[in-house]
């Protein structure tokens, strides 16, 4: 099983690890990516900064990781900013961020690293509520990429420019986190195996975070969700699951794997909801 949770330290990271770091104010960003990338260095990873800046102010942010030049002369370290990630001067979408981080990835194990670890300052994806939603998507789509790859990620954001609610969406999304959102009490994120898991407890606190992250969810194919980890859900959290098997019905629907007793009691006495089934039911 992948870690969750909440973290105290940037250090001890490992592949299939997918962090929310929400920066400012008293946790500067630079504390929390120059241990995390000096981390990678060490255990022979490929490492990749991206920020939206131009590169010569990525290099000034790294001027302190030891090594930096050698390693960017070898091309262990890489740097890009966040509009032309691939080096292609068109603005990338998601998906297209998406195929390069998975190119990226099989081209540092045939180049012999151990693995690849990203570190990316992506506030600038998240600035209005829109966009905040938008990315609740693409951290999805990230996830579901390093819960099956031997991939790092940091995604940085700073919870000044975007806002504490939409940091709490988007910290929703990632399976740890660190700065500015440790009392966010649920999550839902790739488990490893196909499924998507939601642990924690969705109440009035989590519910608008649920509701966005279901949202976010592809509509081409059945949803799995593994709640072997929810602790509690409330009527409206409910809501939100079923509303999402109406939706994804056309794909195959959404199937509980291990619902809580609360949540099967509470879609028995509504009768069928058209897509949703419980496994092994």
């Amino acid at each position: 099983m992948r870690r969750a949770g909440t973290l105290t330290a940037i250090t001890g990271c490992h592949p299939r690890d997918h962090v929310c770091c929400g920066h400012g104010g008293t946790t500067p960003w630079p504390e929390a990516v120059l241990p995390y990338l000096a981390e990678g260095a060490a255990r022979g990873e490929r490492l990749l900064y991206v920020a939206d800046r131009p590169v010569p102010s990525l290099h000034d942010d790294l001027a302190a990781l030891p090594g930096r030049d050698a390693m960017l002369a070898s091309g262990q370290l890489q740097v890009a900013p966040l509009a032309n990630a691939d080096g292609d001067t068109a603005t990338l979408g998601p998906a297209a961020q998406i195929a390069w981080l998975r190119s990226e990835s099989s081209a540092a194990g045939s180049e012999g690293f151990t693995g690849l670890r990203l570190a990316a300052e992506i506030t600038a994806m998240a600035t209005t509520p829109e966009d905040a939603h938008r990315c609740m998507g693409y951290e999805l789509a990230v996830d579901a990429l390093v819960a099956a790859a031997p991939v790092t990620v940091m995604c940085g954001y700073d919870i000044g420019r975007i806002g504490a609610e939409a940091a709490r969406a988007i910290a929703f999304v990632h399976p740890l986190r660190l700065g500015g959102v440790e009392d966010l009490t649920a999550a839902l994120h790739a488990a490893g195996d196909g499924r998507w898991r939601l642990r924690g407890e969705v109440d009035t606190e989590t519910r608008d975070a649920l509701y966005a992250a279901l949202a976010a969810l592809p509509a081409t194919e059945p949803a799995h969700l593994d709640l072997s980890d929810l602790e509690f859900i409330d009527v409206a959290g409910a809501r939100a699951l079923a509303a999402l098997a109406v939706r994804l019905a056309p794909a195959g629907g959404v199937v509980l794997h291990d619902p809580p007793e609360q949540l099967a009691w509470m879609l028995d006495t509504w009768g069928g909801t058209p897509g949703l089934r419980v496994a092994g039911r």
